[in-house]
């Protein structure tokens, strides 16, 4: 019996691995139901080649969660031969936390290189943008994304859930109140509906702020110029940035530090301050020589 056993283990792992290899499309969604770390057995069980496929056709909600669970020679594998746009997008929607383990697995210039292509300039949509977004495919049952976001960590963010299509482009959006009232086996292209507004990663924050006002809208996707999902602006967390980046400019204007806060300790305070104060002091004595100069005439006038 063990014999038999062991051979019919042996034909199931073959067809599977024949299976991951010949249609890595269709592998990577049957794999969205598995275990992690059954996910990452078979995919270390693969050749360099196909393990990069199907690690690319994962959808970015798994793709992202493996990182920490793969071996640092595996990731270094997957950022050699897969795109390094595609990687920098998929790399910006992980935590901070996954970033910095998943870039400490490459040599310096690679990394570098991901670093530049993550980051936008101050004040740009860009920058604004949260991207860790939780997305699905029109295919996909109304069940299956329920258990999904039962299970995610951002499952309580969501406002609208995004639809893409295969190559990650954002396709329609699903309100959660059609969301709630479907059928479990509807699928989400049949509840979704068009997408009204978006802005480019580049946008300027007031063309943000203006289109936010001009739809009413709580959340504003970000697209690349393919029309790739990079991120969402969330309405209240762009007020908030707002209302912080006021603040801070008024602590500057007057010689205070960004990073002080009212709960900063006094040794903080007068460390941050001390330059803007030695500088005050220096124009003070500046301006009080200058009026010695002129004492005389002064005293004429």
């Amino acid at each position: 019996m063990d014999l038999l056993e062991n051979a019919d283990n042996a034909v199931v792992d073959a067809l599977a691995r024949k299976f991951l290899i010949v249609n890595p499309q269709a592998a990577a969604k049957k794999l969205e139901k598995f275990e992690h770390t059954d996910v990452v057995t078979l995919l270390e069980s693969l050749g360099t080649e196909h393990m990069v496929k199907v690690w690319e056709a994962l959808s970015p909600n798994l793709a992202t969660d493996l990182i920490l669970l793969l071996a640092p020679e595996i990731r270094a594998l997957i950022a050699e031969h897969t795109d390094v746009g595609k990687l920098a997008i998929l790399l910006a929607r992980a935590l901070p936390e996954t970033q910095s383990v998943f870039l400490d697995s490459l040599d310096e210039t690679a990394a570098n290189e991901l670093r530049e292509l993550m980051n936008y300039p101050p004040g740009t949509a860009g920058q604004l943008m949260d991207t860790r977004v939780l997305h699905f495919t029109g295919d996909q049952l109304v069940q299956e994304a329920s258990d999904f976001l039962r299970k995610s960590r951002l499952g309580e963010k969501i406002v609208e859930i995004k639809i893409v299509d295969s190559d990650g482009k954002l396709k329609s959006l699903v309100s959660l109140r059609d969301f709630a009232l479907a059928a479990p086996g509807e699928t989400l292209d049949a509840i979704s509906h068009g997408v009204k507004a978006y802005v480019t990663p580049m946008a300027p924050r007031e063309e943000v702020v203006e289109t936010l006002q001009a739809y009413s809208l709580e959340e504003l996707p970000v697209l690349d110029s393919e029309g790739v999902l990079l991120g969402i602006i969330r309405h209240g967390e762009l007020l908030s940035a707002l209302q912080e980046s006021a603040s801070l400019d008024a602590q500057t204007m007057v010689g205070v530090s960004k990073e002080e806060r009212a709960t900063s300790s006094s040794w903080f305070a007068i460390r941050k301050r001390m330059p803007w104060l030695q500088v005050n002091l220096l124009t003070a004595f500046l301006a009080a020589a200058v009026v010695g100069v002129f004492e005389e005439t002064i005293a004429t006038v």
